[in-house]
């Protein structure tokens, strides 16, 4: 693992961060306030980011493959500067902290997700949309997303579970909570829609007449 305090505040490692794939910790502070930029993939071996891992980054986006990771207090605070968050499937609580002041656009939760720790995504004001997997509304600690413009979005939920969401502490705040919904066609439509049309006209008009298309499909 990467020790604690390793390269804490090492301002000039500004480039790109490539995890080992054999990776299985990142201490307290470990990787904190180095300023990494560009994208982030968290490896399928890491285990555990604890307090600070990698706060006060600037990565542009962040992949996460391991399914059992635990994600600690402060993990990544104020290190993301856009994209998409998709917390995998596994993953049951997210530490206190983690993700605040990230500029995150969307998160997508898993089923197994039952946490949100205290002030987890404060202050992530760039966030357009949330999706939650799970059947029950994940606990979530006080504050986990204050300063989230709770009525500008909706949150997409199990269809069977939209009361439920509705009526839970913190999620209540939000405005707008809505059943999710797959798409989908049927074979007759799907055929017709990928069917080819053709049609013949015959257009007759005075000799010598001025006439024009108006509008054609």
């Amino acid at each position: 693992g990467i020790p604690w305090g390793c390269f804490e505040d090492c301002s000039g490692l500004n480039g790109e961060l490539v995890l080992n794939e054999n990776l299985e910790k990142i201490d307290n502070y470990a990787l904190q306030w180095c300023g990494f930029t560009g994208p982030l993939v968290i490896p399928k071996s890491l285990k555990v980011i604890n307090s600070g891992g990698l706060e006060g980054n600037n990565f542009s986006s962040l992949l996460i493959e391991s399914s059992n990771l635990r994600i600690g207090e402060r993990a990544f605070y104020s290190s993301l500067r856009g994209g998409i968050l998709e917390i995998p499937e596994g993953i049951t609580s997210i530490g206190a902290e983690a993700f605040h002041l990230c500029q995150i656009e969307s998160i997508s939760f898993p089923e197994s997700l039952e946490y949100i720790g205290t002030k987890a995504f404060e202050g992530c004001w760039y966030l357009t949309g949330i999706e939650c997997l799970s059947s029950t509304p994940p606990q979530l600690g006080t504050g986990a997303f204050d300063d989230v413009p709770k009525d500008n979005f909706t949150i997409v939920v199990p269809a069977s579970f939209v009361d439920d969401y509705q009526s839970a502490t913190g999620w209540n705040e939000f405005k707008r909570i809505e059943a999710k919904r797959d798409f989908s066609i049927s074979r007759r439509l799907f055929r017709t829609l990928n069917a080819s049309n053709e049609k013949r006209f015959t257009l007759r008009a005075d000799a010598g007449a001025s006439w024009s298309i108006q509008e054609k499909p």
